[in-house]
């Protein structure tokens, strides 16, 4: 979960499972993307490489979500 924390703290765009951001408070969607398995993984992956407003939208709410924790 560390890891997580720090990724979000840092403005990235985040692809985690569910049991990773248990917790945490985070919201699938809005501050990062939730994927359980490799292909959901994969997919979600992908679907970050793809679409750069996606990944910049979600790193900078993780980033707002982590200021204020």
């Amino acid at each position: 979960r560390v890891k997580v924390l720090e990724a979000l703290a840092a403005g990235k765009a985040v692809v985690a499972s569910p049991r990773a951001i248990e917790g945490i408070g985070v919201q699938a969607g809005e501050h990062l993307l939730v994927a359980d398995g490799n292909e959901e993984t994969a997919a979600a992956i992908v679907t970050l490489l793809e679409a750069p407003e996606l990944r910049s939208r979600l790193g900078a709410s993780a980033r707002a979500w982590a200021k204020v924790i």
